[in-house]
């Protein structure tokens, strides 16, 4: 008997040492496919992330462009009413110096009582209507026009909704595999998966005596809300692109706020 498992033995280390096991070339073999795998994933990721951040700074460049073509329409439009302002104030003064310069006839006698003649305005001399429709008016140099005070501007992470996946998990069971290995065995489960989209949310307030209709984008559709005279919305939220600026509009004037986006899950 100790022979036989003397010669047992050394057939096992002969066979340990000689030709090379096969299951072990295998699993060599999947270990080396499983690292490629894992290297060309890694490389999708990264390219992909390169093509997500290239959009979205081409998006915010295209809607920068936008906003400034629009400020100069609103600036140009602006100084040509300055100019008009300026050529009817001069049109009043050659007026005024023709009826001083002219001469007078002798005024007939009153048959009837006159009626009291409109006193004329200049356009300087009258209120700016847009500063008139302030509750409290803006001091300064140089009086913000903007109608409405925005705050609690911040992003967030919506659930829109659901889809099924599978989901790979161990059992206690302990099986063996194809190759005599042995392990818990793997099962698969359909799950729900949430979907996500990102918000943006504000406050506003409107600072003047009549209702003011605000309109509000962030890279998505636009939002419009009509605020009443003197109140405050909250929570006002606006469907957003990753990596885009709050703008609102109200009044015939435009902000932009700056947004640090919620990324966490």
């Amino acid at each position: 008997m100790k022979r036989i498992g003397a010669i047992a033995l050394a057939a096992l280390l002969a066979g340990c040492s000689g030709g090379g096991d096969p299951l072990g070339g295998r699993i060599e073999q999947q270990q080396a496919e499983i690292e490629t795998l894992q290297r060309k994933l890694a490389e999708m990721e990264k390219s992909a992330a390169g093509q997500l951040a290239d959009a979205a700074k081409t998006h915010g460049e295209r809607m920068d462009r936008l906003e400034e073509s629009s400020q100069r329409r609103v600036n140009e439009q602006r100084r040509l009413i300055d100019v008009l302002k300026e050529r009817v104030a001069a049109a009043e003064l050659r007026l005024a110096a023709l009826e001083t310069a002219a001469p007078q006839a002798p005024a007939p006698a009153p048959q009837a009582t006159e009626r009291p003649k409109t006193p004329r305005v200049s356009i300087y001399s009258a209120p700016d209507p847009v500063m008139e429709d302030f509750i409290e008016p803006p001091v300064g140099a140089k009086p913000d026009r903007f109608p409405i005070r925005v705050f609690d501007v911040a992003s967030r992470k919506v659930v829109t909704g659901t889809h099924s996946s599978t989901k790979h998990f161990q059992t206690d069971e302990i099986v063996k595999d194809e190759y005599g290995m042995k392990g818990p065995r793997i099962e698969r489960k359909e799950v729900e998966v949430n979907e996500y989209a990102y918000q943006i949310a504000f406050s506003v307030q409107n600072l003047t005596k009549t209702a003011k209709s605000v309109s509000a984008r962030a890279g998505g559709d636009a939002v419009t809300q009509v605020v009443p005279p003197g109140e405050t919305l909250t929570n006002v939220a606006v469907g957003a692109v990753m990596g885009s600026d709050l703008w609102i509009s109200a009044g015939g004037e435009s902000r932009s706020f700056a947004v640090v986006h919620e990324t966490g899950k």
